[in-house]
């Protein structure tokens, strides 16, 4: 068989395979025949199919299972490679508010600037994670570093230029670690995971306290599962007061864990597992239930406000839910308070829109919680139907020595006014942070000052209330 290429009179070059075969005529004479046949279409199709093999289609990257291949090599050659694993930080809100054919654009361009910045093998392992293979361990932290400032350039989307950020785990082969190349990378993942957790823009080196953390955050998550069931979960109150009177008007519920075993679990933990693993619709339920009970026993005058999490504003059903637990437990429409962050509603506006008017025409009201934390914008009190506007606690703790806070604070206070919408303060911790929030006519203030979450009856008795100003009612 001979494979020839050859160029055709209209310029084009095809792959020829030619056969020829040798055969005995019926004089005794010696034949030769030829068959030849134009494979070129067959032969692209099959290099494109080994290609993709081993590459991100996207991007042009190594795929997962050909970086773990080469990984493998490295260190059974004898090598002590580093693995670099990357994060983009805000690549999903380029997906919510610009299309997926944005966020595309995006990873191409992360990929072009990591290859350019690293030089050394990179592959996408899925979404926005991409991965470094770096022989010298040695360079790996100074490597990380470069392409974190790199990826902390603006990318261009629709001609602005949108800020996304990365975050880097790395992790080093060590001599005695077994010769798998899956090992190293799960490492530098869990070392990511605690990049991100620690503030993003960052990177940091495997530890293997990092992987008993890993076993007791798969733990917990287990644990959490049952929990809904053995009664573990229960609610307690923040109130919020009237700025200028002190009097509470109404509670915040947040939900508390006492695990058996470990005892107070921190919301900070166990809300983002609960997010992750798919809990927090039966949980966010849950704490309804309980506060909607427990109101419907309180003075008729106050309010309690709880959470919705953006695993239930996915939830169709949400607003009927609601409504059944209004039905079921007694408490007025009207007493009932949701509070939801801009990012909930930023993926579709429309269905936004329809969840919030929704909500509204049962008769509960609704507020933008955290404002100023995310992709904030006066176009979204044009757009979403909201009641209520609560200024990030990080504006008031800063407020005193930030000129820039403290004229956000004002700003927003401004146009609560303006539009007839009640701001509220969160993260209040002291009587002269109050005073001021007071001066510039703050309506709702909420923060440690005013009361600690607590069991709704140490509020009756008036125990834990750090402002002698504020009084409990009913």
């Amino acid at each position: 068989m001979l494979d020839r290429t050859i160029t055709r009179p209209d310029g084009m070059v095809r792959q020829i395979e030619a056969t020829k075969i040798k055969s005995v005529g019926p004089d005794g004479q010696t034949i030769l025949l030829g068959f030849a046949q134009d494979v070129t279409e067959e032969r692209e199709a099959n290099e494109r199919l080994a290609y993709l093999a081993h590459h991100d289609p996207l991007t042009g990257l190594l795929n997962r299972t050909r970086f773990g291949e080469i990984v493998d090599d490295c260190i059974a050659s004898g090598g002590t490679p580093a693995v670099i694993c990357l994060d983009l930080d805000r690549f999903k809100i380029v997906n919510d508010l610009y299309g997926h054919a944005a966020g595309d654009e995006v990873l191409v361009e992360a990929a072009k600037r990591i290859v350019t910045t690293a030089r050394c093998p990179v592959a996408r392992l899925g979404g926005d994670e991409f991965a470094i293979l770096v022989a010298d361990s040695e360079t790996a932290g100074r490597i990380a570093r470069r392409t974190i400032d790199t990826l902390a350039r603006p990318f261009g989307i629709r001609d602005r230029g949108v800020g996304i950020g990365a975050s880097a785990g790395v992790a080093i082969h060590q001599a005695g670690d077994a010769d798998d190349g899956d090992l190293v990378l799960r490492n530098a993942d869990l070392a990511l995971y605690r990049a991100k957790n620690d503030g993003r823009n960052q990177w940091c080196f495997f530890e293997p306290a990092m992987d008993d953390a890993a076993r007791e955050r798969r733990q917990v998550e287990a644990d959490l599962r049952s929990a809904l069931e053995r009664g573990e979960i229960h609610v307690e109150y923040q109130p919020l007061a009237d700025a200028q009177t002190g009097r509470i008007i109404s509670f915040e519920a947040l939900a508390r864990w006492d695990h058996p075993r470990l005892g107070r679990i921190a919301p900070a933990m166990f809300i983002p597992i609960a997010e992750e693993s798919g809990i927090m619709p039966d949980l966010g339920r849950l704490v309804l239930e309980m506060a909607a009970h427990e109101a419907a026993t309180w003075s008729p005058e106050l309010k309690v406000a709880v959470n919705l999490s953006p695993a239930q504003m996915d939830d169709d059903n949400i607003v009927a839910d609601i409504g059944a637990v209004l039905k079921q437990s007694g408490l007025a429409p009207t007493r009932l308070e949701v509070e939801v962050t801009e990012g909930m509603l930023i993926k579709d506006t429309a269905r936004g829109i329809r969840l919030l008017t929704e909500l509204r025409q049962l008769g509960v009201s609704v507020a933008m919680d955290d404002f100023g934390t995310g992709y904030s914008s006066l176009n979204y009190f044009r757009t979403f139907p909201f009641d209520k506007v609560k200024i990030d606690q990080s504006f008031i703790r800063d407020m005193d020595e930030n000129p820039q806070s403290l004229a956000i604070v004002q700003a927003v206070i401004g146009l609560g006014r303006g539009l007839g919408m009640p701001v509220v303060a969160e993260g209040v911790e002291t009587s002269e942070q109050l005073d001021r929030l007071r001066a510039e006519g703050c309506d709702v203030v909420q923060g440690y000052h005013i009361g600690r979450p607590a069991i709704i009856g140490t509020f009756k008795n008036g125990a834990v209330l750090d402002d002698p100003k504020v009084a409990a009612t009913g």
